[in-house]
């Protein structure tokens, strides 16, 4: 008898728990209409509100998962009672802070709403949300810290979102933007860790410091001719495997550390009218094979590749580049050759560090000889690696502090057809699972064994160089072999290293 009248009491406090209240209430009285009644888990609300409200719900209706605005109204209000000690709040404006931490997990917006204050939604249980085709504003981290909430449309008519809008949307997997918006702000989707679609606004001009940071599922995004700035950080520790600006003619600035440590980007393609490309932009990009510096940037800032191993080094510099940063090519260890244009006058500190495939550099068409920070060449075996000059600078690079550690020779030796450059140079290396295979004109094959001679592989890949996944393979020491169009061959023995 005691366990049924228990099991009675239960279903009882459950029902009572699961009750929905329906409310016709008048602005700042809501707690008038509700009552007592505060454990509800529904709430539908018509008539008119305001921020008191807001706060009653907040501080008292502890149990509220459905609340249902559709038919209510909000009023301006002057004399508001909330945390903040914020005392005026405007009409059709959803207040800052109304519902933040909230245990809400579906709402109903009403439909004349025009704004939504700053951390409105924030940190609340949602997992969809309807906006109002009225919406025209929406503040600072409004649904920030919404961890259930999955996708996310913005209607056409807003004009302005604000910084750390979806900041921590761990679940956030699809958004679309209003083609009214110009700018995303700081950490608008930082954090977003399951985002893996978002439409960006045709008329799109700036992309916020850190606005994409940390979205490590969002492999490919499609960027607006329209674009001006990319912001710092704006794209670090991303899941990108490409992007591209090309179409973006007024594109001016990439800011520092816009795509450090994506570590499966591979191609990055931008306008020549980047005029700034700012420090660390590439940071640690392992398997970037295709990037061209382009021709409006002047400066290679500080540590802008390092670490980029697969970049082509005939690509990261041109005539016109006059500075290269402090580590601004630190460990792309396995370039064998390259050129340093004649536009070059200062190179900075460990520019080069790591440079440990280096057969060859070129200076030929230097007629002075370019500013050295210290210790330029950190661990490169300089006795070993060729630095070819004019026949008028031979004398001067061979006495100069730095240049003078290399095997200095006179580019006129090696003939017009080969100018201080070796013509057939082949390099392989491992960037994570992803083998890189490069040469100085065009690859006829690629086969790959294992240590015991199985082959794995056999491409044909009819351009100078190749990325081939290895993941798929149970093995850790490789030999391939390397066969140019031209007969040449070279084979390597590779440890893979994870």
């Amino acid at each position: 008898m005691y366990k049924k009248i228990l099991y009675i009491a239960v279903l009882l406090m459950m029902s009572l728990s699961a009750r929905a209240i329906e409310v016709s209430s008048q602005a700042g009285v809501l707690y008038q209409f509700v009552g007592a009644d505060t454990t509800a888990t529904t709430l539908v609300v018509t008539g008119e509100m305001n921020a008191n409200d807001f706060t009653f719900i907040s501080e008292k209706m502890k149990s509220l998962k459905q609340l249902d605005l559709a038919g209510a109204s909000i009023m301006a209000c002057s004399d508001a009672s909330t945390f903040l000690g914020q005392k005026e709040f405007k009409a059709n404006a959803l207040p800052q802070f109304a519902l933040m931490g909230s245990a809400i997990e579906t709402i109903k917006l009403p439909k004349n709403l025009v704004e939504i204050g700053e951390g409105a939604l924030s940190s609340t249980a949602i997992a969809s949300i309807e906006l109002p085709s009225t919406l025209t504003t929406i503040g600072d981290a409004a649904f920030a810290g919404c961890k259930k909430l999955a996708t996310i449309t913005i209607p056409s008519n807003v004009t302005t979102i604000g910084n750390f809008l979806f900041k921590g949307c761990e679940s956030l997997a699809s958004a679309t933007l209003s083609d009214k918006i110009a700018s995303i702000g700081n950490h608008t989707f930082a954090q977003c860790k399951s985002l893996t679609n978002v439409t960006l606004p045709a008329s799109l001009q700036t992309i916020g410091t850190s606005a994409f940071a940390h979205c490590s599922s969002l492999s490919a995004i499609e960027i607006p001719s329209t674009l001006k700035i990319i912001g710092d950080e704006a794209f670090t520790q991303s899941g990108l495997t490409e992007i591209n600006t090309s179409a973006c003619s007024s594109l001016s600035t990439i800011g520092a550390w816009a795509f450090a440590r994506c570590q499966k980007l591979i191609k990055a393609t931008f306008n020549n009218n980047v005029a700034s490309i700012g420090e660390g932009a590439f940071f640690d990009c392992p398997l970037l094979a295709t990037y061209t510096t382009p021709e409006g940037v002047s400066t290679i800032s500080n540590y802008m590749l390092k670490g980029a191993t697969s970049t082509n080094a005939e690509t990261i510099l041109h005539d016109g580049v006059t500075t290269i940063g402090d580590f601004a090519f630190m460990d792309m260890s396995q370039i064998a050759s390259l050129a340093i244009p004649a536009s070059v006058d200062s190179i900075g500190n460990n520019a080069f560090e790591g440079w440990t495939s280096i057969q060859q550099f070129s200076v030929e068409n230097h007629s002075t000889i370019p500013a050295l920070g210290s210790t330029v060449w950190q661990d490169v075996n300089q006795p070993e690696v060729k630095l070819y000059v004019s026949d008028d600078m031979f004398d001067a690079f061979s006495e100069a502090p730095q240049w003078k550690e290399f095997k200095v020779t006179r580019a006129s030796s090696v003939g017009t057809n080969s100018p201080g450059i070796d013509p057939e140079l082949i390099t392989a290396h491992f960037a994570g699972n992803t083998l890189v295979v490069k040469a100085s004109s065009e690859i006829a094959s690629i086969t790959i064994y294992d240590s015991a001679g199985r082959q794995y592989n056999h491409i044909d890949p009819n351009g100078d160089s190749h990325l081939i996944d290895t993941a798929q393979w149970d093995c850790h020491i490789y030999i391939i072999n390397v066969v140019l169009n031209n007969g040449l061959h070279k084979s390597f023995k590779l440890a893979r290293i994870n």
